[in-house]
């Protein structure tokens, strides 16, 4: 039974390896995405230049670097200074 044990444990492994570089690759296509929408969302909406929009993101990517704690944090963090509650949908939820 020890050998079926490990035949399991490694094909999960190979799995949870493969879910990981599935998420990696989602999130590589969809970030690109939410930085152009909230770009044209300060366009339309505020009448925002390139270089507001741009320091809008160098401010993101700081506050990004700079956070030390999971992403549920983050977002507890925006809705407490900002008001905004972030609600996006799980994995799981797919």
């Amino acid at each position: 039974m020890g050998k079926n044990n490990r035949l399991i444990n490694s094909i999960n492994k190979l799995a949870r390896r493969k879910q990981e570089e599935d998420v990696g690759k989602a999130a590589d296509q969809m970030v690109p995405q939410i930085y152009a929408a909230i770009a044209l969302a300060l366009y339309r909406t505020c009448g925002f230049d390139y270089e507001q929009i741009n320091s809008v993101f160098v401010e993101s990517q700081c506050i990004w670097e700079d956070f030390v704690g999971a992403g549920e944090e983050m977002i507890e963090l925006c809705e407490k200074e900002t008001g905004i509650s972030v609600v996006g949908r799980s994995l799981n939820e797919t």
